[in-house]
């Protein structure tokens, strides 16, 4: 989770915002207390609300009780600690998952099963199994791009070649077979109404077969009730990973900064396997956790 700054202006492109408890100043005394943080795409930004403490004056003053936190938000009713909400949810925040390629080319790998690669991780959530929770999430990575079917791509541009990342977020609907790898979400037990079911390198429909790796960087939210799982899959039908090397040509591995991230991811840019090729990559950063 990004480290949530502090009485900034109300965040932008759909992450969760926590209002923060502002004291109120009786006479004689003043006490207060701020915090809360929201995502604003390409960045953070926080919210701040009020939750106002009471206070009572004499002729003294009695100072002001402090606010209490705002619901939601990465800091929010003990969901994460400093940031950090891995605890919380098995892990999940900081996960990054990085291709499995052992030698040159494209990359054919040693896991494969019958010509085909499987990746799962399951990370188990905390909390009330009463309740859901909103997951708010920033995605970045340099993956091959695959077209799903059955659900809704939320970006209605066409795929980006820059370096900044895109929009290439999925929700609900299926991963049909092909020779591109998928790079999925999946929620358990099934959200009510929720897509439950997510998709991370969605491409817009057009011919996968051009041979290229694509910038992510976006924001987005899942769905899942206490106790639950989610799980992350990545699934190959022909054992052979397209390398990051950006648009065909020279080959100039792309790279983000993930400093803002918590916890702060260990591997280094670009990211190589142990051959030095470099390989696809996916790091889930969450900003905010909020019981609905």
């Amino acid at each position: 989770m990004e480290t949530p700054p502090v009485n900034t202006t109300a965040a932008t492109g759909g992450g969760a915002v926590s209002t923060a408890g502002v004291g109120t100043t009786g006479a004689g005394g003043t006490t207060s207390a701020s915090g809360g943080a929201g995502a604003a795409a390409g960045g953070n930004a926080s919210g701040s609300g009020s939750a106002s403490g009471g206070a009572s004056g004499g002729a003294s003053g009695t100072g002001g009780s402090a606010g209490n936190a705002g619901a939601g938000g990465g800091v929010s009713g003990g969901l994460c600690t400093g940031g950090n909400c891995a605890d919380f949810l098995g892990g999940f925040d900081g996960y990054m998952f990085e291709y499995p390629c052992v030698v040159g080319g494209n990359c054919p790998v040693d896991a494969c099963v019958m010509t085909k690669l499987t990746v799962t991780k399951e990370f188990m959530i905390k909390g009330d199994p009463s309740k859901v929770y909103r997951v708010d999430l920033h995605v970045r990575g340099v993956t091959e791009s695959k077209n799903y079917a059955g659900g809704m791509r939320r970006s209605a541009l066409p795929m980006d070649p820059g370096p900044a990342g895109a929009d290439l977020w999925y929700e609900g609907g299926t991963a049909p077979v092909s020779s591109y790898s998928s790079y999925e979400l999946h929620v358990t037990p099934p959200v009510a109404g929720g897509p439950n079911d997510y998709y991370l390198n969605a491409r817009d429909g057009t011919d996968e077969h051009d041979g290229t790796t694509w910038a992510s960087n976006y924001q987005a939210s899942i769905k899942v009730n206490g106790g639950g799982k989610i799980t992350f899959k990545s699934y190959d039908s022909n054992c052979s990973e397209i390398k990051n090397c950006g648009p065909k040509g020279a080959c100039m591995p792309r790279t983000f900064d993930l400093s803002d991230a918590v916890p702060v991811p260990t591997a280094t840019q670009p990211v190589y396997d142990a051959n030095k090729v470099p390989v696809q990559w996916l790091h889930i950063d969450v900003l905010a956790v909020e019981a609905m």
